[in-house]
């Protein structure tokens, strides 16, 4: 169904905007189909009702986060702990300042500080204020049972939420092979 249903989402926009569907926009077509709660990456431990969907959605089509197969299913293994080298390279690849950022951080885990560090280094967002945003978000918009605590280590769904709403690599412009366009 999940091909269908972006097969005629593709259609539809070549005809609306006259193109071939060779030409359609398919990150346009990717963030309707989010956007309508379609599960374009069908993560098998996380339901469509979940508070963060849409960010997992976004962060997972992109490879920042990648899924872990586990019998033919794809899991985003929200509760599993996010590692520097997890992250690294399609950080580096999406990002320029990442490749800085990263030749200073030396830790092998990555903390909600040093998410948050990065997320600011990189974004170009002011540290103090997007603490704070956090530290009002986290439990209210977010939704998270943890406490926000900058010396813990980040869960995947903390970092994909996190990302998404300061940062969104889904926004960055990617060739339909899927390299970065700089």
């Amino acid at each position: 169904m999940l091909a269908g249903q972006a097969a005629g989402a593709t259609a539809t926009y070549a005809a609306f905007y006259s193109f071939k569907t060779s030409q359609s926009n398919l990150k346009k077509i990717q963030g309707e189909l989010v956007n309508y709660k379609l599960n374009i990456m069908p993560f098998a431990d996380v339901k469509l009702n979940d508070t963060n969907w849409k960010a997992i959605q976004f962060v997972g089509l992109t490879g920042v986060l990648k899924a872990n197969l586990d019998n033919g299913n794809a899991n985003f293994s929200p509760n599993q702990l996010v590692t520097t080298a997890e992250i690294k390279q399609p950080f580096k690849d999406f990002y320029y300042k990442a490749q800085i950022w990263f030749d200073d951080y030396k830790s092998e885990q990555m903390t909600i500080g040093s998410a948050l560090d990065m997320i600011c280094y990189v974004g170009n967002k002011a540290l103090d204020n997007t603490k704070k945003e956090l530290t009002k978000k986290w439990k209210t918009s977010y939704q998270f049972k943890t406490e926000f605590d900058l010396e813990r280590q980040i869960n995947r769904v903390e970092f994909a939420v996190m990302l998404q709403d300061y940062m969104p690599p889904f926004n960055v412009n990617v060739e339909k092979t899927g390299k970065v366009v700089r």
